[in-house]
């Protein structure tokens, strides 16, 4: 058994109404609330990322959903392992089980009922040599007639650790996650069984914890581009894409909040239907980051939480 999603991730910051602008020009909505931020994709029943006031940035909690009969299960795990039982943080609810892992991050699993999945879109059709599924029509619109880009939903979470190998151990036997591809002790991708995209979490080596992005699902490669674009054009330069991975094959376009860190858009993921027919790989470093683009900024991997 497991948890069954990803709920949301909270960030501590030192300036709330600057994360506000740069998350609700992301394209996410925003709403302020006991002196807290809260922001959710279009469409979502629940937020994505709440924003809490600090004197920097730094992770302030992740957040699953798991079924009732699971939270009481995975308290038991809890005490077999390395992690320890946790206090709410203040602004938040007592309900469920508040936990902190190895790294002393702290998690919040809570009895949740699956978000209804995300309606249809239009397929994303590309004419390639031997097959022309569009016809008699255009791709694109003009820049002035293309809408604003809008996520669809909170994917995955990238965190910082010092120990990998001893990160994802944890996240395997008391959260249920299993080990999608990794990359040495550099990298290391967790999806949930049961039918998961490619990764829902995920570890980069560092000397501290720390949060390094939260990617959000867009509707196509186009508007992966589209949205990176609008960002750079607004002020938020120093980002990373646009380009593809391939561990998990999502196109990608990593866009700098003010406190370096990111907010990715990403499109076209993997999918693991049966964690029992996914053959695990191991990358090199390289590919443990992309396939094709620009070259990563020099800071990408750099933890400005130390």
């Amino acid at each position: 058994m497991a948890v069954h999603s990803l709920r949301h991730y909270a960030l501590n910051v030192p300036d709330l109404d600057e994360g506000m602008k740069f998350y609700t020009e992301f394209g996410l909505q925003a709403r302020k609330t006991n002196g807290q931020i809260y922001l959710r994709c279009k469409g979502r029943e629940t937020d994505q990322v709440i924003l809490c006031q600090g004197p920097g940035k730094s992770l302030n909690h992740v957040a699953f959903g798991a079924d009732a009969d699971e939270i009481d299960a995975i308290r038991q795990r809890l005490a077999g392992s390395q992690g320890s039982l946790a206090e709410a943080p203040e602004g938040f609810s007592t309900e469920g089980l508040w936990l902190r892992d190895p790294c002393n991050a702290l998690l919040h699993v809570q009895a949740y009922v699956k978000e209804t999945p995300l309606p249809a879109e239009p397929i994303f059709d590309i004419n390639s040599p031997g097959h022309l599924p569009r016809q008699d029509k255009r791709a694109m619109l003009p820049r002035k007639d293309c809408p604003p880009i809008r996520p669809r939903r909170l994917g995955h979470v990238l965190l910082f650790t010092p120990d990998v190998l001893q990160r994802r151990q944890f996240f395997a036997d008391v959260l249920g996650f299993r080990i999608s591809d990794y990359s040495e002790d550099i990298l290391a991708f967790m999806h949930l069984p049961g039918g998961s995209e490619h990764h829902v979490i995920a570890f980069a080596k560092s000397e501290k914890a720390g949060f390094h992005h939260g990617s959000f699902q867009v509707g196509s490669p186009d508007e992966v581009g589209q949205g990176g674009d609008y960002m750079e054009e607004n002020g938020y330069g120093k980002g990373w894409g646009f380009g593809r991975h391939t561990v998990g094959s999502n196109f990608f376009w990593y866009v700098r909040d003010p406190w370096n860190s990111y907010a990715e858009y990403y499109s076209d993921i993997d999918y693991i239907a049966d964690s029992d027919q996914w053959e695990v790989a191991n990358y090199s470093p390289k590919d443990g980051f992309y396939n094709w683009g620009p070259p990563p900024p020099d800071d990408f991997v750099k933890n400005y939480e130390e």
